[in-house]
């Protein structure tokens, strides 16, 4: 499996499958090889050698954060080359897009060289599994409102559920518990905020940075929106934001969606960052973050500030729960 970083090119990515490939004991020697460009052809070539009872597996983990257009081109001319060839392997590209077209390239005929895998976000059970399955094997338990709590707070994304269950276990160690409580959860927050990507960090505050009095609702308001009701992929409409927001500023009477939807559209420039995505059409657009791990940062970003209180998070948990039941 090769990590990818915004800094790969076609040939980096394949010089580092080559070396790991042959310091697996095939019959070609890697090192060195390849000096100048890697072309789709020479992926062909070694990947060719092995024989039909060696199937090499090639995984491009975090395939989205490469920006190269020539570098994704490349890449999709040696997906349908392979193809063609009926080459003897196997290439999974693992990240975060809204389908295969815009992880990889929207060239029409890649459809036949790939299968899609669509990964819906956790549920909320889903989420509260992985956390109570590793505090049994520490010999702990957690209780019930507290396991929900991190789910709720992990927003589906299975990262940020091991994230805060882990600062809410190290809570109850610290206070010589081996149950997790609620207050374990609230006390891991700050320890749990420190150890998320500073990229994410600072993408949060370009966001929501405030130069005049005016510009005070852009942190609410993206609060709101890592609170809306959204479907498995994380979409959410502009309406799902109102209540949210409501919530959060106590404001008689509250805004209206003309108000907050300039904000919205805002967060999808460059000047905010980009920290939404928008698609649709006007009148029914759908808004999603751009980087899933931005929406339960938000959350907790939301506490730290005391912008988003515990009571009106609670009350967004406890709708959650009801919903449920039914």
């Amino acid at each position: 499996a090769i990590n990818c970083v915004e800094a790969d090119t076609f040939t980096s990515l394949w010089r580092r499958v080559f070396k790991r490939l042959g310091y697996k004991g095939t019959d070609s020697t890697f090192e060195g090889k390849y000096d100048n460009e890697i072309t789709p052809d020479d992926v062909l070539w070694e990947l060719g050698k092995f024989s039909l009872n060696d199937l090499p597996i090639i995984i491009f983990d975090e395939f989205d954060r490469l920006t190269n257009p020539d570098s994704k081109n490349l890449m999709t001319d040696t997906v349908k080359l392979l193809s063609d060839d009926r080459a003897h392997a196997k290439l999974l590209f693992v990240g975060v897009a809204d389908d295969v077209g815009e992880l990889i390239s929207r060239h029409k005929s890649l459809s036949r060289n790939l299968k899609q895998v669509r990964m819906p976000r956790l549920t909320l059970s889903e989420s509260e599994s992985i956390v109570g399955i590793r505090l049994k094997k520490c010999g702990m338990t957690i209780e019930q409102e507290a396991s929900f709590q991190i789910a709720f707070l992990s927003r589906g994304l299975p990262y940020f559920s091991h994230l805060v269950g882990q600062y809410a276990a190290l809570s109850a160690v610290d206070g010589q518990h081996v149950n997790v409580t609620e207050s374990n959860v609230l006390e891991g927050l700050g320890a749990a905020l420190l150890d998320v990507d500073q990229t994410i960090t600072e993408a949060y505050l370009q966001a929501i940075i405030s130069q005049r009095p005016d510009e005070t609702l852009y942190e609410p308001v993206l609060i709101a929106c890592a609170l809306a009701d959204s479907d498995e992929l994380g979409r959410f409409q502009q309406t799902a934001v109102a209540d949210p927001l409501a919530r959060i500023v106590d404001k008689t009477p509250p805004y209206t969606a003309a108000t907050f939807a300039f904000h919205m559209n805002k967060f999808c420039e460059d000047a905010r960052g980009k920290i939404l995505m928008r698609t649709g059409e006007s009148r029914n657009y759908r808004y999603q973050f751009s980087d899933p791990m931005m929406q339960p940062n938000v959350i907790l970003r939301g506490l730290e500030s005391k912008r988003l209180t515990m009571e009106v998070l609670q009350q967004f948990m406890a709708r959650r729960q009801r919903d449920l039941s039914i």
